[in-house]
């Protein structure tokens, strides 16, 4: 996200938070970098700590 403006950043976990649910897609690019687990760890941590884990 580096690039990204705070306020957006703040915009979009507000938008999280506040959907009635919200599904997550990504394909090879996330799983398959060398960061793969780390990112795919903190894309299921956001989800939990919005509240919209296995909704």
């Amino acid at each position: 996200l580096a690039g990204t403006a705070s306020e957006t950043l703040q915009q979009v976990a507000h938008m999280i938070v506040d959907a009635d649910g919200v599904c997550v897609l990504w394909a090879m690019g996330i799983t398959q970098h060398n960061m793969g687990s780390d990112t795919s760890t903190a894309i299921s941590n956001l989800l939990l700590v919005t509240g919209n884990y296995m909704r």
